[in-house]
């Protein structure tokens, strides 16, 4: 979420009890080595855990940071160690109480306390955000194909169907839209649309770099292909070359 973080801190405060914190550390650091940043910049992520029975932990992806927040907070007089050397004992005769449910309301997640893939699998922009003035017309791609809508901050939408997640997107590019699968394949039809790099996309941004790049730890499957279906085509009706050719690539994502 941070990636594009200019310079300062983004400070998060999450409860790790309901839910197993070693993994949320472990996906976050993780995705942390796989960003390219520019030259010379780095995202630095620290986690600092509070125990109520052992020394707090600290985890980072800078060993130097991490050194250096456990030397203050030693300072301080307050005991914490790296997480990797540390696990809080359960208590012997305490049995936590189970909170009382929250309403449904108040149960929807937000992206600003959830972290790693489960972030990623959250909005966090609109469709109309995203697309301004092109937002019908990315609707009307999006409805075309039948498919399920996910918005990213960093510039495309991610579409999903049934349980296939994130098997192509949309962006919007300067002549039109851009329509992305999430790899080739052997049967790719034929299109009236031109094929653009995806490096040339808006949403071409970290870590979506590595999806569209066919980085194995985001797409196993190879680099993605992209098309511009160019503005023109909002114009044409349903049953044009046009939308039949974007049907036909849509459905084609669906068996990836």
């Amino acid at each position: 979420m941070h990636h594009d973080l200019r310079q300062g801190w983004a400070i998060e405060f999450y409860d790790s009890r309901g839910g197993n914190g070693a993994a949320t550390i472990t996906s976050t650091l993780g995705l942390c080595e796989g960003l390219a940043v520019p030259e010379g910049r780095k995202l630095v992520v620290v986690f600092v855990g509070f125990s109520a029975h052992d020394k707090h932990l600290v985890s980072s992806n800078d060993p130097q940071v991490q050194s250096a927040l456990i030397g203050r907070l030693a300072e301080l007089g307050i005991e914490a160690g790296p997480e990797s050397a540390v696990r809080a004992p359960k208590p012997a005769a305490r049995v936590p109480k189970p909170a009382a449910p929250k309403p449904a309301a108040s149960r929807q997640p937000s992206v600003g306390g959830t972290h790693g893939w489960d972030a990623a699998r959250l909005p966090s922009d609109t469709v109309e955000g995203i697309f301004g003035e092109r937002a019908a017309f990315a609707r009307r791609i999006i409805e075309t194909g039948g498919m399920e809508e996910l918005g990213r901050k960093s510039g495309y939408v991610n579409l999903s169907w049934a349980r296939k997640k994130n098997i192509a997107q949309i962006h919007p590019q300067p002549d039109g839209i851009g329509l992305v699968l999430k790899y080739p394949g052997a049967n790719l039809p034929a299109v009236l649309f031109d094929n653009v790099p995806v490096a040339s996309l808006a949403g071409y941004k970290n870590p979506n770099t590595l999806w569209l790049d066919g980085n194995p730890r985001y797409n196993k499957q190879g680099p993605a292909v992209a098309f511009l279906i160019p503005d023109e085509a909002n114009g044409r009706v349903d049953d044009a070359r046009e939308w039949r050719d974007v049907v036909k690539l849509l459905e084609y994502a669906k068996t990836l």
